[in-house]
């Protein structure tokens, strides 16, 4: 499976096998919970994560490539 993530500025798409899945868009006064109040875009970037949730679950990750966009 081939998944590709791009970010800019407030806007994530993400495409599975090149099939689009994920296109968000943060708004300009979104709002998180308190525990989550940290966790809005930001203009001079931020962290990447790669993570899974179910702690009994296995993955494996090969070629991973990161750039920057023009």
């Amino acid at each position: 499976m081939v998944v590709r993530v791009v970010v800019k500025d407030k806007r994530v798409t993400i495409a599975l096998d090149g099939k689009e899945v994920v296109d968000y868009t943060e708004p300009a006064d979104a709002v998180r919970p308190k525990e989550r109040a940290g966790r809005l875009f930001a203009a001079d970037g931020g962290g990447i994560a790669l993570q899974a949730h179910d702690a009994k679950s296995v993955w494996y990750f090969k070629d991973i490539r990161v750039k920057k966009l023009p």
